[in-house]
């Protein structure tokens, strides 16, 4: 059954006791920060951040959940992701009557609200209020008069992938005076054509993680991004999930679009 912001009766008279399940991984990052991760008996597959997350079963690949591993660990309360394909994992806790809360991971606001969500659920409201009001500072402190660029955020070559503006990727992208090229699609990763890449001619393409060999744009030598030799990679660790981990990941995105600019003929 659903829980309204974990005040429910049933799962709120002892909140340090509460046996807690995550769904997704940036979920169990979020009540690690929250000062709860004693409470965590089950979390999805890979949940690797802190290390220590490593050592719990494994309760859900993050789109379908093991029932029998599930009942096994007894939770109280197990948290939900709102986006990803979740609905399934939802019908089947419904089916189980086990208590549950969906939280949003689409936008940065949603990491800091879903943070003090977390905190009131598990008695640590001071906690992650604290940390949760850190990391909107640092979000806030991105935000600085730069000159604009425009910017393909590329996931993948074969699907190419990118994100839309709703996404938080996005949202760090224009805090570091970036313009996402996609931000006008409606889908939130979509998948997008090398021709459209081609003709939105972006000053930058960031991608996360090992840098994609971009052999496949270098036949457009006339492309902004070829001239400056803008290809640009960022730890994909700290962009990945809607986590605190995210203002270090906007913090990188900040540094490499600076850098960029430098390199764009002036």
């Amino acid at each position: 059954m659903g829980v309204d912001d974990g005040r429910n009766a049933s799962v709120a008279n002892d909140t340090d006791a509460l046996r807690i399940v995550t769904l997704a991984p940036h979920l169990a990052e979020l009540v690690v920060s929250a000062g709860a991760e004693s409470q965590l008996v089950g979390v999805s597959a890979y949940s690797d951040f802190p290390a220590s997350l490593l050592s719990l079963p494994v309760v859900s690949d993050g789109f379908r959940i093991d029932a029998e591993a599930l009942l096994a660990v007894r939770p109280d309360i197990v948290l939900a992701w709102g986006g990803g394909g979740q609905q399934a994992s939802i019908d089947l806790l419904e089916r189980l009557d086990l208590n549950y809360i969906q939280l949003d991971g689409r936008t940065l606001a949603d990491v800091s609200d879903s943070l003090r969500r977390i905190g009131v659920l598990v008695g640590k409201a001071s906690v992650a209020q604290a940390a949760a009001d850190q990391f909107d500072a640092q979000i806030a402190a991105l935000g600085a008069e730069r000159m604009p660029v425009s910017v393909f955020y590329q996931i993948g070559a074969n699907p190419l992938y990118t994100v839309n503006g709703q996404h938080f990727i996005s949202e760090l992208i224009v805090a570091c005076g970036g313009t996402n090229i996609f931000a006008d699609l409606p889908v939130m990763a979509p998948v997008v054509s090398v021709e459209a890449v081609v003709q939105r001619d972006p000053d930058v393409v960031l991608h996360a993680g090992q840098a994609h060999e971009p052999s496949i744009w270098r036949r457009w030598p006339e492309l902004t991004v070829n001239q400056a030799d803008n290809w640009v990679a960022i730890p994909g660790d700290l962009v990945a999930r809607p986590s605190l981990r995210l203002a270090e990941g906007g913090a990188a995105i900040c540094q490499a679009l600076d850098e960029a600019r430098e390199r764009l003929p002036h």
